[in-house]
């Protein structure tokens, strides 16, 4: 599956995009076996480790943009720590609302993101990037219905950045 780049979203988006950092080569999304879990979490490490540095005081959201398939696409998650930020997410993004470009409204649910028992959503990023004191780190998985990022999911990630970018102030 053809991934949804930042270069297709960031042009769209001239007054909220700070910075873009493409990981060209990324980690595979597929579960991994158990005698591939410890690999695979050290990469992650690894990966995420390097995003740091590139973090500055004036960032204060770190958008993490991914793509995955569902055929009921284009959809979306978007995973946080922050309760506020979630807040602030859902009702920007209240029932109803619609990406301008997308024909339907598309289904978008806010989830927390965390490393207790009581989270959905659990993570082998490390917590200095996920639960930082210096930023809010919001992951947006843009689900695809097809092989590539049509019109309608570039259409849906560059909304759903701005009003994540709203969101912050």
């Amino acid at each position: 599956m053809a991934a949804l780049m930042p270069d297709a979203v960031a042009p769209r988006t001239p007054s909220v995009a700070g910075e873009v950092l493409e990981i060209p080569e990324g980690l595979s999304g597929r579960r991994p076996r158990p005698d591939e879990l410890f690999r695979y979490e050290i990469l992650h490490k690894a990966l995420y480790g390097q995003l740091l540095p590139h973090v500055r005081p004036a960032h204060r959201l770190v958008i993490d943009l991914h793509t995955g398939e569902d055929a009921a696409g284009p959809c979306a998650d978007l995973f946080s720590a922050r309760p506020a930020l979630r807040a602030r997410l859902r009702q920007a993004l209240a029932p109803g609302w619609r990406a301008p470009g997308v024909a339907e409204a598309a289904r978008v649910r806010v989830l927390p993101l965390g490393g207790d028992a009581r989270s959905p959503a659990r993570t082998v990023i490390p917590p200095q990037v996920w639960n930082s004191a210096r930023f809010d780190y919001l992951a947006i998985e843009v689900y695809l219905a097809d092989a590539g990022p049509t019109e309608p999911a570039v259409a849906l990630a560059t909304a759903l950045v701005r009003a994540a970018s709203a969101c912050t102030g």
